[in-house]
């Protein structure tokens, strides 16, 4: 439920958006406390032990390993063939999520219409029917998460109008009318964002509102 981020060596906690930030350098130095208010010190050791316990569940015991998961997760969403087939090459689990959103590669490839990397993802195995947890509702007075989205990767393709991408997910077993927890299908997410090339492949393809 604590969103991770890793970057240039540092893992990031974020909670409650601006008002609760932590940074933790690597190697053996203590903790760093960038941002952190009284009232949420008391979360602090709690948010620590979900980051080691999210970092040990994602089966990568080093942070050179946890370096190039996030890496390639990157290169798959600014569209890096050789960084994510390098990474994939290395041994990095190809269903690698982002802490934030809980997005593989194929889902961050998939909104940005990067048809080459999906094409690879899914050669290699990439469930094509992953769901992410983006975050759909939360409470202002809180920051507390109420429901996520759980798209898979044909939602994010058609977020972003990627017909193409589309048309190579269905053909890969993707299920064109999947809903997520709002009960969007692919389609409606089409409709709903514009995407009219998207929504004409998923309608081609049997795709419902």
């Amino acid at each position: 439920k604590h969103p991770i981020r890793v970057k240039t060596g540092r893992i990031f906690l974020t909670q409650y958006s601006e008002r609760c930030i932590v940074a933790l350098v690597g190697g053996n130095s203590l903790p760093q406390v960038k941002r952190l208010s009284k009232y949420y010190m008391k979360q602090f050791f709690s948010f620590l032990k979900i980051a080691v316990a999210g970092l040990l569940l994602s089966g990568l015991s080093s942070c050179e390993g946890i370096r190039m998961k996030f890496a390639m997760l990157e290169a798959a969403e600014n569209g890096d063939y050789q960084t994510v087939q390098s990474m994939l090459d290395k041994g990095i689990p190809i269903e690698s999520r982002r802490g934030r959103d809980w997005r593989t590669a194929l889902h961050l490839a998939a909104v940005e219409g990067h048809y080459g990397i999906c094409k690879m993802l899914i050669e290699r195995g990439a469930d094509v029917n992953v769901e992410d947890k983006s975050v759909c509702w939360y409470s202002t007075k809180t920051g507390q998460v109420k429901s996520y989205w759980y798209d898979t990767p044909l939602h994010l393709a058609a977020v972003g109008n990627h017909a193409d991408v589309c048309q190579l997910l269905i053909n890969n077993g993707a299920i064109v009318n999947r809903k997520n927890s709002e009960g969007w299908t692919p389609l409606r997410t089409a409709i709903e964002h514009g995407s009219e090339s998207a929504a004409r492949v998923l309608i081609q393809n049997g795709g419902s509102y």
